[in-house]
């Protein structure tokens, strides 16, 4: 494994962690308040089910990272359009939304920068040093 990618996953497992801790204050009842301005609110249980789903995927898209970095890139750019999605709904029939798609932004370069390394990985033979079909 690369340096680089090394430490990209340390990041992307850091911010899995904190994604994590987000995710069970969430589903505390105690600790609700804390996070949302109205957990009364009637969509809340649907919002809480979707952060539910949305963090699912995003272990999901660790988990796919050792053997397929254009499997996890991409599910990572899907994860993100759904955290959009999600902030859309909620703005219009939720809680209020708003912070999503900036919280989110180290998922999306996670996976802009794997897929960027799956699509370079393609373009130059490691063994020559050439573009494949110019050995």
């Amino acid at each position: 494994m690369q340096p680089t990618h090394r430490r990209l996953r340390i990041v992307a497992f850091a911010y899995g962690f904190l994604y994590f801790l987000f995710i069970a204050a969430a589903t505390i009842p105690a600790t609700r308040s804390a996070i949302f301005s109205n957990p009364q609110h009637p969509s809340f249980g649907l919002e809480l089910a979707m952060a539910l789903m949305l963090f699912a995927l995003f272990v999901v898209g660790l988990l796919v990272w050792s053997p397929s970095e254009l499997g996890a890139g991409l599910l990572f750019l899907i994860w993100y359009a759904e955290v959009c999605w999600d902030d859309r709904f909620s703005e219009r029939y939720g809680m209020g939304g708003g912070a999503g798609p900036v919280l989110a932004i180290p998922g999306l370069l996670i996976g802009l920068v794997l897929v960027a390394a799956w699509v370079l990985s393609r373009f130059h033979s490691p063994s020559s040093g050439n573009p494949p079909g110019r050995d």
